[in-house]
């Protein structure tokens, strides 16, 4: 299966970045979503869908943006998973 994500905005509240910090890290958080998905087998459960808008869950930011992106990343997989009713120890929805 082919996994595309795109995230058109992401809003953080509680910090300040500049424009191009902030596009580098939505594409890093794109990038590290795409590989969550397809590694837990989620992407299925999203085919040919489209998510307008999802609130994940709160993400402590200490280190990298590299970091944050990761956090990030996996809390909006979660919220993807509940969404879903997708259990990751039984591998499907």
């Amino acid at each position: 299966m082919d996994l595309r994500v795109e995230i058109d905005r992401i809003v953080l509240h509680g910090t300040q970045m500049s424009p191009g910090r902030a596009e580098g890290l939505r594409m890093m958080i794109e990038s590290e979503l795409s590989r969550i998905l397809s590694v837990d087998g989620v992407a299925g459960g999203l085919e040919g869908g489209e998510i307008s808008r999802l609130k994940a869950e709160r993400v402590e930011w200490a280190g990298s943006d590299s970091l944050l992106a990761r956090g990030l990343a996996e809390s909006i997989a979660r919220g993807f998973q509940k969404g879903l009713g997708y259990n990751p120890g039984n591998r499907g929805p």
